[in-house]
C-alpha cells in the first residue's frame, strides 16, 4: 500500500510502544489525503511511517493526536488547516525533513494548545508560511488574547514579533529558540510573560513595551548577557516604575518612548515598499505622511505626499498616514 484516502474517523486500541494503529510503521505508505469529514487524527495513527512525502490534512480535523506521524522523516512540508485546536505530545517528533509549515490564518494558529515542544512542527522546519508567503516581520493579529505555549517554538526564520493591546498572555516558550529575532513590541494589555517565552533568542536587541504596568516575567526568558545588551523602551513616565519591577531592572539600558498611535497598526494601511536607503508609500498618495521615531521624535513631515522615496536610516520607526500608522524597522 502506497496511499491512502482517509474519509472518516478511525477508532482502534492504543499502545504507545507497538502502536496497534493499523498504520503504524507502514513503511510503504507515500501519499496521504484525510477528508473534511474526519475531526481527530488519532494517537499514533501514522507513527513510523517514515516514507511520508505528501500529506493533506482535512479542513474538519480540530484534534492532532499525540505520536499521530511519530517519526515520518519524509515529510518536507505540512499545511495545518483552520480548524486544528489542538495537538498532542510529540506528533510530530522526529520529522527532521520538515522545511516548511504553511497556514492561512495566523489567529487560529495562535490559538492551538500544543501539548509539548514536539506538538508543534516548526521545531524542525524553523519557517512559517501564511498564505504562500514566508512569516519574517510577525504582527499577532488584533483579537487574539493569548499567545498559546510554544506557538512560535523554533521559528527561527522571524526577525520581529509585534503583540497587539488584545493580547493579554504570552505563554510558556512561546518565542524560544527563534534565534533571529532582533526586535518585540508588546501591547499595553499584557500581564504577563510566561516561562522561557524569549528564551535563547540570542539575536533579540530591541524590546518595547507600550504598557505603563511592567508584565510579570517567567524564569529563564533572557540570558544573563542580555540584560546588559538589550535596549529597553517602556512608556513616557514609567521609567522609575520599570527600573523597580522585578526582571526590568535588571536591563542596563532603559529608555522611555512615546508609545501614542504604536498600536494602531494597520496592515494594509499604509502599504509600504522598502527601497535601498528607505521606504516609499503606494497609496498615500495626497495625504498627510509623518515619521517618528521609537523615542517620539519626528524626523519627516509631508503634507500632501506625492509617492516620493523617503530616506531613512536603519533603525525602528513609526510611520503615520493620516490617521493610521504603522510599525517599521529598517536594518
Amino acid at each position: 500500500m502506497e496511499s491512502i484516502y482517509l474519509g472518516r474517523n478511525l477508532s482502534y486500541g492504543v499502545d504507545y510502544e507497538f502502536g496497534y494503529s493499523p498504520f503504524y510503521q507502514k513503511t510503504t505508505l507515500k501519499s496521504l489525503t484525510i477528508s473534511d469529514c474526519v475531526t481527530e487524527i488519532g494517537e499514533n495513527a501514522f507513527s513510523g511511517c517514515s516514507e511520508f512525502t505528501d500529506v493533506t490534512i482535512g479542513n474538519g480535523v480540530t484534534n492532532i493526536g499525540r505520536y499521530a506521524f511519530d517519526g515520518c522523516s519524509g515529510l518536507t512540508n505540512i499545511i495545518i488547516p483552520n480548524s486544528v485546536t489542538s495537538i498532542g505530545s510529540s506528533a510530530f517528533n522526529g520529522c527532521s525533513e520538515l522545511k516548511e509549515v504553511y497556514i492561512s490564518d495566523l489567529t487560529c494558529w495562535c490559538n492551538i494548545d500544543f501539548e509539548n515542544t514536539y506538538s508543534n512542527p516548526l521545531y524542525y522546519s524553523m519557517n512559517l508560511s501564511l498564505n504562500g508567503e514566508s512569516v519574517t516581520d510577525l504582527v499577532i493579529p488584533d483579537g487574539v488574547e493569548n499567545i498559546k505555549k510554544y506557538a512560535f517554538y523554533g521559528c527561527s526564520s522571524l526577525t520581529s514579533v509585534t503583540v497587539p493591546n488584545s493580547v493579554k498572555s504570552i505563554g510558556n516558550y512561546a518565542f524560544k529558540r527563534c534565534s533571529g529575532l532582533t526586535s518585540v513590541t508588546i501591547g499595553n494589555s499584557v500581564t504577563s510573560i510566561e516561562q522561557a517565552a524569549f528564551e535563547d533568542c540570542s539575536g533579540l536587541a530591541n524590546v518595547y513595551l507600550s504598557g505603563e504596568n511592567p508584565p510579570t516575567v517567567g524564569s529563564k526568558n533572557f540570558a544573563t548577557e542580555q540584560y546588559m545588551n538589550i535596549q529597553l523602551y517602556v512608556p513616557e513616565g514609567a521609567l522609575a516604575t520599570y527600573q523597580t519591577a522585578e526582571t526590568w531592572k535588571n536591563f542596563g539600558k532603559i529608555q522611555e518612548f512615546d508609545v501614542t498611535g504604536i498600536n494602531e497598526f494597520i496592515e494594509e494601511t499604509p502599504a509600504i515598499e522598502y527601497t535601498a536607503d528607505g521606504v516609499a508609500l503606494t497609496n498615500a498618495i495626497g495625504k498627510n505622511v509623518a515619521v517618528y521615531t521609537a523615542s517620539g521624535s519626528q524626523v519627516v513631515n509631508i503634507e500632501n505626499y506625492s509617492g516620493e522615496n523617503i530616506t531613512l536610516d536603519k533603525g525602528y520607526y513609526i510611520i503615520a498616514v493620516n490617521d493610521k500608522s504603522a510599525k517599521i524597522i529598517l536594518k
